[in-house]
């Protein structure tokens, strides 16, 4: 239903929000003496070859047939961005994920922050941490794919990030289809850095955020081995639509009112939707009644005659609706009581993040080095508010008459309900007797099947309308941990009196994801929906079986009967990966324009993944049946590829000052896709 609304705001929301969080910044890096990375260099220093994203040979400079962005350390720190994420989708290229933290997100992806590059799929845009990869965080049970959650990584260990469009794929796999965003780690720290950055909302002192990390390290065993710790949390503070006003006025675009009207869309200043509202109201069917694609149920006007629809308050008193109007749809209009989706929809999501690492390396000779990684990130994340659910003809449609056959349909209310306040009784049942009154005896026929045999058999109407009075405000939250190892070892060799670089690499991954949310046990909501009056007068379950507490739907629920019609559960999310791999380049030959690169390597991957649903609903009992999901899979893979220069060097040529041929090819099986070649070649 939100679709509409969300998307005309979802833009401007996203530039506000990064502009509004990214104001008042205040950082502070403090530098213990012989503090130092990798990257400071003596001016006169000259890296001879060096490895670039998108091609593992080794080579001078920085020109290749993929062309790059770089996006270095100082230039995340002047954004002033807490999330990796939040400073590439402002580089051209990446366009607004489906999974992000503005706007609305589902319980399995709550806080979490993938990049989708030219806009074709998060999950087409592989996400490395140096040319390695790393645990995937989407749940299987959603779009699919194995996009990475850059929460995992902090952005105090980054020196800079690479980005290639299309041709990685015969480099790191077919899964970099629209690019390949290398995350490149600082190297060798020495010393102790201690970094913090504080901001808010200038204009609505709201919307606070912060992160503080320290990093240390020192060589030992005179240079030859260094070792690393880093441990990085961030805060961010949630907002709802109502908390700006350029989303609390739920602006919009819908076909215009006037069906003369040289438009086919107008902007609207307040869309509410028309067929429901906040707060219950009263429904009665009949076959000389139509309302379209919403099923045979009409609202009930019992209270005034200019107003086709009544509704109640919080306290059971009914009163008029009233209508908005000015739109030429059936659902959404510009005004009045109808429902303001912007009350149900997170603009941006409050979060968490907490980020420990430890690097270490050691040269075991002079051309062996071994290497190791330990990560831990842990994300907590809660999505403020979300549409409620509904019982509502607009969702249901024309429910039966069965008491207890409820379904996401207007709920069946007898009329000698006890919850009823007698004024309001007195009114609908007024109503009532004119239009359930088939026999012409002045009294309204029975409408509701009470005991399940077919025949109604009892006086009633229906309630349609969100269940806000259940659920509240009904956030999403979720836990989620991921943790790395690896191992490795890298080096240099001389072949044929040729130099060539090599590494073989062993990388474990996992990504656990406890997911909860507030949801409706279905076979407990519709036992306690089932009302009557017990011998002393007070409400009671129909069927007192399980300890039913009996609840008012037109009014407000008690603590009690929310707590036995709904129940906040968790879902778990079980990602997890092993990566063996393999590689060597250099330079094999030498023609007249210079050497022709090589390199090639072996991957064997193993990829698994499992959706475990609660109890309550994998057994049927919430409204929504869900099922389990796992499955894994194995990928064998090899690649080679290699650069030949045709022009330069040596072989000097009038206007051109060099001409190379880049092509690379990679074959993989995959245990569940099959076999398949994945190639570029270009000049």
């Amino acid at each position: 239903m939100n679709t509409r609304i969300l998307d005309s705001a979802r833009t401007f929301t996203a530039v506000q929000i990064s502009a509004m969080l990214c104001v008042a910044v205040v950082t502070a890096t403090f530098l213990l003496p012989a503090a130092a990375s990798a990257q400071d260099t003596p001016d006169d220093a000259v890296v001879d070859e060096i490895i670039i994203t998108g091609s593992r040979i080794p080579r001078s400079g920085f020109e290749t047939l993929q062309p790059a962005t770089v996006l270095d350390a100082e230039n995340l720190e002047l954004r002033g961005a807490i999330n990796l994420a939040r400073a590439l989708n402002e580089q051209a290229g990446f366009v607004a994920p489906s999974t992000s933290p503005i706007g609305g997100q589902a319980a399995d992806e709550t806080g979490q922050n993938f990049v989708d590059f030219l806009g074709l799929g998060q999950q087409r845009t592989l996400v490395l941490v140096n040319g390695q990869r790393f645990p995937a965080g989407a749940a299987p049970n959603g779009a699919g794919g194995l996009s990475v959650d850059l929460n995992s990584i902090p952005e105090i260990l980054i020196d800079r990030v690479e980005t290639i469009a299309i041709g990685g794929a015969p480099i790191y796999g077919s899964d970099a289809i629209a690019g390949t965003v290398n995350i490149i780690l600082r190297e060798d720290f020495e010393g102790l850095e201690f970094t913090g950055s504080m901001g808010q909302s200038p204009e609505y002192s709201d919307a606070e955020e912060y992160r503080f990390g320290a990093t240390w390290g020192r060589n030992f065993d005179e240079g030859r081995g260094n070792i690393a710790i880093a441990m990085q949390t961030t805060s961010v503070e949630g907002l709802g639509y109502i908390d700006r006003p350029a989303t609390a006025t739920d602006v919009g675009f819908e076909s215009p009112g006037d069906p003369n009207s040289p438009y086919s869309l107008e902007l609207f200043q307040d869309l509410t939707v028309a067929v429901d509202n906040v707060t219950a109201f009263p429904l009665y069917f009949g076959n000389q009644f139509g309302f379209g694609i919403f099923g045979n149920g009409v609202q009930l006007d019992a209270n005034d005659p200019n107003s086709p629809i009544t509704q109640f308050d919080l306290d059971g008193n009914i009163l008029p609706f009233i209508p908005g109007g000015g739109t030429g749809s059936v659902i959404f209009q510009d005004g009045g009581d109808g429902l303001k989706l912007s009350n149900f929809t997170s603009l941006y999501t409050d979060s968490e993040r907490y980020n420990a690492n430890i690097f270490t390396n050691y040269e075991i000779t002079d051309s062996v080095r071994f290497k190791a990684e330990a990560w831990f990130s842990r994300t907590e994340a809660t999505e403020l508010v979300n549409q409620p659910g509904y019982n509502s003809p607009a969702f249901g449609g024309q429910p039966g008459n069965d008491y207890g056959n409820v379904g996401n349909g207007p709920i069946p209310v007898l009329i000698d309900n006890p919850f009823l306040v007698p004024a309001t009784r007195t009114t609908i049942l007024a109503a009532l007797d004119v239009v359930h009154d088939t026999d012409g005896d002045g009294a309204a026929d029975p409408t509701i099947d009470t005991d399940g045999d077919g025949v109604a058999d009892a006086v009633g109407f229906w309630r349609g309308g969100p269940l806000t009075g259940i659920v509240g405000k009904n956030p999403n939250s979720s836990k989620r941990d991921t943790l790395r190892g690896i191992v490795g070892f890298d080096g240099d060799i001389e072949l044929g009196g040729r130099d060539y670089i090599w590494d073989v690499t062993y990388a474990w991954g996992r990504t656990q994801s406890d997911d909860s949310s507030t949801q409706i046990i279905q076979t407990n909501f519709e036992q306690a929906v089932q009302v009557v009056t017990d011998i002393n007068g007070e409400p009671a379950c129909a069927d007192p079986s399980g300890g039913c507490v009996p609840i008012d739907v037109v009014g407000t629920a008690t603590p009690e009967a929310v707590a036995y019609v709904s129940a906040f559960v968790t879902d778990q999310v079980t990602i997890e990966q092993r990566v063996f791999s393999a590689n060597i380049g250099g330079d094999v030959f030498d023609l007249p324009a210079g050497p022709v690169g090589f390199a090639g390597g072996f991957v064997y991957r193993e990829e698994e993944a499992s959706y475990d649903p609660n109890d309550l609903g994998e057994k049927g009992f919430l409204r929504n049946t869900l099922t389990p999901v796992n499955g894994a899979f194995d990928s064998t893979e090899f690649y080679v590829e290699t650069v030949v220069p045709l022009l330069g060097g040596d072989l000097d040529t009038p206007l051109v000052e060099a001409l190379e041929f880049e092509g690379a090819v990679r074959f993989v099986d995959n245990s569940v896709a099959g076999n398949d070649t994945t190639w570029t070649a270009g000049l």
